[in-house]
């Protein structure tokens, strides 16, 4: 099955969808932490939060609708960033997949997935829509 990124948005748009693989991006992540580093550029880990729901299945065991399952004061805050930032983030590492074909596996599926990224944290940014990075296992 594997790993997939996935871009989430505060008006509720966004998530795994037809449009975005998710799966090469996420396989290609760790190259992308040192060259943004360097740059002084957020990775996309910078950007990873998750919904109550997710928190609650995923670091409890419990189910959402069952509070006797977690204690809900232990839930971290589902983080939001602004889009232009994570934007900013996209274009260079899609620059960095260009320029840098020969050190990513299947750089054209992360070209896509960057492309995809890119195209909807633009729309999200002249919205004044705030987003994280979903991970998906």
């Amino acid at each position: 099955m594997g790993v997939a990124f996935y871009p989430v948005f505060e008006d509720g748009s966004g998530g795994c969808s037809e449009d975005i693989n998710g799966k090469c991006l996420a396989r290609a992540a760790n190259v992308f932490d040192r060259p943004c580093k360097k740059a002084k550029v957020p990775t996309l880990y910078d950007f990873f939060s998750m919904s109550r729901e997710q928190m609650v299945a995923e670091l409890f065991d419990g189910d959402p609708g069952e509070p006797s399952n977690y204690n809900e004061s232990q839930l971290p805050e589902e983080h939001w960033h602004e889009a232009a930032l994570g934007l900013r983030t996209v274009q260079f590492l899609l620059e960095f997949v260009q320029a840098n074909v020969d050190r990513i596996a299947d750089h054209e599926c992360v070209r896509e997935d960057l492309v995809v990224f890119e195209r909807q944290l633009s729309q999200a940014a002249a919205k004044g829509v705030r987003w994280h990075l979903a991970i998906e296992t």
